[in-house]
């Protein structure tokens, strides 16, 4: 069986890729990504295994070096973007396709954070995303880069995502309207209510704790 799970809400499609590799008892899982040797990549795809045990192999953002993926494997397709239907076209017919993106709104609100702006508490107010306080640190994180001199590409390979030109410059404008010690207090925050959560240390919901970040940290 062949899976693709792709686009840019990565958490979510990785949730779900280990859902798929829990119904692989027994297994062996075979991880291979970018910085695999090509002739291991292409050995362990094509070529009968020694080994008895069963193998489930992950291919993470392997698709655009257009490696042929065999059909009478057990195979999982990660890629953190939003694969193109030509490239999806060149995949065998029987796999198994699920798109994970993020949602327009919520791309809103992570774009809306700046200091003194109106327009992110009106956009907190629509998210029902569960998982809202991760997309907020992982964009404060990402602020936290570029405000500290990372490069796209730097920043690329670090959190094993393809971040593009056109992401990188809005990152940067983003991060300009920011100093560096807010960004540094509003990540921190951010891990705090993250943590008070976790450990049930908090009674309050995680849209009202999100909501208190926004309010003492984006003034």
């Amino acid at each position: 069986m062949i899976y693709l799970l792709h686009g840019n809400d990565y958490e979510s499609s990785y949730r779900r890729l280990n859902q798929i590799a829990a119904k692989y008892a027994g297994h062996k899982i075979i991880h291979l990504d970018k910085s695999t040797p090509r002739e291991v990549l292409s050995q362990t795809l094509h070529e009968s295994s020694f080994f008895p045990q069963k193998e489930i192999i992950i291919l993470e953002d392997l698709i655009s070096t257009q490696v042929r993926i065999p059909e009478e494997k057990d195979i999982i397709i990660w890629e953190k973007r939003a694969v193109l239907s030509n490239e999806i076209k060149k995949l065998p017919k029987s796999t198994i396709v699920e798109l994970h993106n993020l949602k327009t709104t919520l791309f809103e609100f992570l774009d809306s954070l700046v200091p003194g702006s109106k327009k992110t508490h009106k956009l907190a107010k629509k998210q029902n995303e569960k998982n809202l306080l991760w997309h907020l640190q992982n964009r404060l994180f990402l602020l936290l880069l570029v405000k500290t001199g990372f490069g796209a590409n730097e920043a690329s390979n670090l959190l094993h995502m393809n971040l593009v030109s056109w992401q990188w410059r809005k990152l940067q404008d983003q991060a300009l309207r920011f100093s560096l010690s807010n960004l540094l207090d509003f990540y921190g925050g951010a891990l705090k209510v993250d943590f008070l959560i976790k450990t049930g240390k908090t009674s309050l919901a995680p849209t009202t704790l999100t909501s208190v970040l926004l309010l003492k940290y984006l003034k």
